[in-house]
């Protein structure tokens, strides 16, 4: 069964993020969050609690957004705010919400390339491990890239 994936919007790193998932999961539909709006900021602070940081509600309403245009794969792969809950509130609010899908988080600093191709398997990868860890080496690669001209 194809499954949709998507992620949360990442400014410039959507590019080899997007890229990366896609040579993963070709069997797959890989789908990025809309780039943020108001409208984005305004799903997610409608359904944070109040006191919760601005990336929080951009994060949520990325998933909204990626529910409501197919997802049923979220990847959360940030750490979030100093206590890291930010997956565990997000899935519990987006579960109220009513939405039915599976959310991989890869929030621990812990997660190798192994963690990561166990995970990927059980999404449904028909990559080798060497594939695998091509393909992750050079979305490495892409986003060193990034990083060098945005500091030029």
């Amino acid at each position: 069964m194809q499954k949709t994936i998507s992620f949360p919007h990442m400014g410039n790193y959507e590019v080899p993020v997007e890229n990366l998932l896609k040579n993963i999961f070709r069997q797959h539909r890989v789908i990025p969050s809309p780039k943020i709006t108001k409208r984005t900021l305004e799903l997610g602070s409608k359904q944070s609690p109040d006191f919760v940081c601005v990336p929080f509600k951009y994060t949520l309403g990325n998933f909204i957004e990626a529910l409501d245009n197919g997802a049923d794969v979220l990847i959360q792969a940030g750490g979030g705010c100093r206590y890291r809950y930010y997956a565990e509130v997000q899935e519990q609010i987006l579960r109220d919400l009513g939405y039915d899908f599976t959310l991989v988080k890869l929030l621990s600093g812990n997660v190798g390339p192994f963690e990561l191709y166990k995970i990927s398997k059980k999404i449904g990868t028909p990559l080798s491990f060497a594939r695998f860890l091509y393909y992750v080496l050079l979305a490495i690669r892409c986003v060193k890239i990034i990083d060098e001209k945005e500091s030029y």
